[in-house]
């Protein structure tokens, strides 16, 4: 799940005419979260980075409205990892 970005590294990028490299990593099971098992699963569990295209401050360059731009495209990515490499079970069936 994605938490909020705080604005300085978009700040900083916008400043120095940097582009900004969202990374998506994606496990095909919880890890370092507060379900049991979590934190030392008994399962190997396989992760996936993806570097999505980068998104120029040339053209963008507001701080906050890249923030949404990166947010909304590493919830994209994430729910296309999760819809395809997700071990479905009962329990986590929709």
């Amino acid at each position: 799940t994605l938490m909020p970005f705080a604005d300085f590294a978009f700040r900083i990028a916008v400043e120095q005419g940097a582009p900004i490299v969202p990374v998506v990593v994606h496990s095909d099971r919880p890890f370092l979260n507060r379900q049991k098992g979590s934190y030392f699963p008994p399962e190997t569990v396989l992760f996936r980075i993806r570097f999505l295209e980068p998104i120029s401050t040339d053209t963008e360059r507001d701080p906050l409205r890249l923030s949404d731009i990166v947010s909304h495209r590493m919830a994209a990515e994430l729910a296309r990892l999760d819809d395809t490499y997700l071990k479905r079970t009962p329990a986590n069936t929709p």
